[in-house]
């Protein structure tokens, strides 16, 4: 009996284990996916002269990425409402309009992750150039040469004049530290 269990046990974990790569994998490949589903009932509109179908999908992904994902999924049962009460409702369609009612809201999502990932990538370019020109060159420049001339203060040859090598490392020291407090206290006024 307790030989029936392991094995039990060991089916099961395998399965739980085939089940989280295929869904690890399905996160991964999920905008793929939703864009595969849209070429197919892109192109399925075409093929079965459904003109509106394929419409349907180019709207759901317009509207994903210009207002959104409720707006899109809203106006698309909004439009087959209307394309329903239209043209009749026939029993046949049903099976077609459910497949396009989910394609439609793969694509509205597909748009709005295409909106919030240009969005985040726009952020960033702005984040690094904003960063970038919050120091000016010149406070570059000199913070590289203070550095180079404490680098030859403090390892030149000459150990008669030590002290006085290492007080002037101290206030060019000084001077740095006033700078970055100065720079410090620019960044505060302009928040």
């Amino acid at each position: 009996m307790n030989m029936w269990q392991d094995k039990w046990m060991a089916l099961l974990t395998q399965i739980h284990h085939a089940d989280d790569v295929l869904f690890h994998f399905l996160k991964q490949k999920l905008t793929l996916i939703a864009f595969i589903i849209g070429i197919i009932l892109f192109v399925l509109g075409f093929f079965l002269h459904n003109f509106e179908m394929s419409a349907d999908v180019v709207l759901a992904g317009a509207m994903g990425y210009w207002l959104g994902f409720i707006p899109a999924i809203t106006g698309g049962l909004i439009l087959t409402g209307i394309r329903f009460s239209l043209a009749g409702f026939y029993w046949a369609e049903v099976p077609l309009e459910t497949l396009l009612c989910v394609g439609c809201m793969y694509i509205a999502w597909l748009g709005r992750e295409h909106r919030v990932a240009s969005i985040r990538r726009k952020q960033e370019i702005h984040g690094f150039i904003q960063t970038s020109q919050e120091i000016p060159w010149s406070m570059v420049n000199e913070v590289r040469n203070s550095l180079l001339a404490m680098r030859l203060l403090l390892f030149s040859k000459k150990s008669d004049s030590a002290d006085m090598n290492l007080r002037l490392v101290q206030d060019e020291l000084t001077r740095l530290d006033n700078l970055f407090h100065d720079l410090n206290e620019k960044k505060e006024s302009y928040r």
